[in-house]
């Protein structure tokens, strides 16, 4: 359904051993890295391209923002 961006192999790894999530195989899925809730859809192109490349769904990316401001 989704294909995440690419990050070199070692990236990936560190992304893994800190987080404990698989990037990859998590967007791969449908899921979201931050809260695993399934995703289903995107307002726009933009919140797409940044679960591609983060694997956040649009909620978590809202909250990140919002927190970012607050």
């Amino acid at each position: 359904m989704y294909k995440a961006t690419y990050k070199a192999p070692q990236v990936e790894a560190m992304l893994t051993a800190v987080t404990g999530v698989d990037r990859v195989k998590t967007i791969e899925s449908g899921h979201c890295t931050q809260c695993s809730k399934e995703v289903l859809g995107f307002d726009t192109d933009t919140y797409l391209r940044e679960y591609l490349i983060s694997g956040y769904c649009q909620s978590c990316q809202n909250k990140f923002i919002l927190g970012g401001l607050i």
